[in-house]
């Protein structure tokens, strides 16, 4: 599938989804689309793609994989908006949050209110193609009385999860 390929925006090369740059023209690699993406909103207004009501929160995810369930959103012509997950920096601005990964930032995608339970089985079936060794939404609950990391079964008044090693305040601090 095309949208599994990643091509050269250079030359025009096609290379496998885990190539970050092309090997001739050492460029990055960009996402290979049957279908152009919607005209974007202006810029500074994620919200005008939306039609005027409520939206919901979708999902948060590093912004390589919220392009990539925007994709699948647009390929079933529902708009969604994008916007950076920020943290006040120390210097008193706001500053995207880090992904991780060293090379993009934390996104929330929201969809239209009416279009929310459509796109939000499109996002869930986009993030287990993505991610198939873990689970089958990226919206995995854990019980109340189980860690919050890692849903492992805890001990009464433990200082720590005993299958991730989270740590816990104990007592009354």
């Amino acid at each position: 599938m095309s949208d599994q390929t990643k091509t050269c925006p250079e030359c025009g090369a096609d290379y496998t989804p885990r190539a970050l740059s092309c090997a001739d023209c050492h460029v990055a690699l960009v996402w290979k689309r049957e279908r152009p993406r919607p005209a974007q909103a202006g810029f500074g207004d994620p919200w005008a793609a939306l039609p005027e009501g409520m939206a919901g929160l979708l999902v948060e995810d590093d912004q390589h994989a919220i392009e990539h369930y925007e994709d699948r959103l647009a390929d079933a012509g529902i708009a969604s908006a994008k916007l950076p997950v920020v943290r006040l920096h120390p210097a008193g601005y706001l500053e995207p949050e880090p992904d991780g990964s060293g090379t993009g930032f934390r996104t929330q995608l929201f969809a239209a209110r009416d279009d929310y339970s459509q796109a939000e089985r499109i996002v869930a079936d986009a993030f287990a193609r993505r991610n198939p060794s873990l689970a089958e939404t990226p919206f995995q609950e854990f019980p109340e009385e189980g860690c919050p990391a890692c849903g492992a079964a805890l001990p009464e008044n433990t200082a720590a999860c005993p299958d991730c090693g989270l740590e816990f305040a104990v007592g009354d601090e």
